[in-house]
């Protein structure tokens, strides 16, 4: 019976290894107030931004004071989502390329059989058992996997620079769309100047009598 027992010990304090190895499972709750907030907070001149900014090797000031294209890709690079999204695609894959080169961990199995034949009034008929499977991968499988996890991480490194030639390729379109849009604001005011100085110049004609009202109806209706 002592002997039972120290093999039942020796197998619990081998199995204890494989039984702490094991990942938990920590939950990470997403708060959609949380990360609104985080959201509205995202301002040009932010303490992470200009911390940001100063760790560029070849950008002179922390703020910049215009900002100009090339200023506002890198705020976007900073700020926009699919970079984040970008570069935890990333880290899983080149977590991927430390577990492909795992070798396949060792099976130990606790079982217990029983002597039909022992006599009753001798030793106990159980017997404590223990199994110890080791795998072995051949045909080069371990290194089939580990070629593919290192080019699952190359096609996710190089889809980080995708998603950024995409934020800037957004924000150019955008920022031409802003200044389209201030140059036709400057247009239309002067077109505006422009057709009040008609409306006044017609109906000091229409004064005179050189002209009929209905001409400076069709003024003043363009002019609204």
């Amino acid at each position: 019976m002592k002997r039972k027992g120290l093999l039942g010990i020796s197998l619990f304090c081998a199995f204890i290894p494989f039984v702490s190895s094991c990942i938990r499972y920590h939950a990470a709750p997403i708060s959609a107030p949380k990360a609104a907030d985080e959201f509205e907070a995202r301002r040009l001149d932010s303490p992470e931004i200009q911390k940001f900014f100063r760790s560029l090797p070849d950008f002179e000031a922390e703020i910049p004071s215009t900002w100009d294209l090339r200023a506002l890709t890198l705020a976007a690079i900073f700020y926009h989502h699919d970079m984040d999204v970008a570069r935890a695609q990333w880290g899983i894959a080149k977590a991927g390329r430390i577990t492909a080169g795992e070798r396949p961990n060792p099976v130990l199995g606790l079982l217990t059989g029983y002597n039909s034949t022992t006599p009753v009034s001798e030793i106990s008929p159980w017997i404590p058992e223990a199994s110890l499977e080791i795998p072995i991968e051949t045909a080069g499988k371990r290194g089939y996997r580990i070629a593919q996890a290192r080019h699952l991480s190359e096609a996710a490194r190089l889809n980080i620079l995708s998603a950024a030639w995409g934020v800037r390729s957004r924000l150019r379109r955008a920022f031409l769309e802003n200044y389209a849009a201030q140059e036709t604001a400057v247009l239309l005011s002067r077109q505006l100047e422009l057709q009040k100085e008609s409306l006044r110049i017609l109906e000091a004609q229409l004064g005179v009598g050189e002209i009929s009202p209905a001409v400076v109806t069709q003024a003043r209706i363009a002019l609204d």
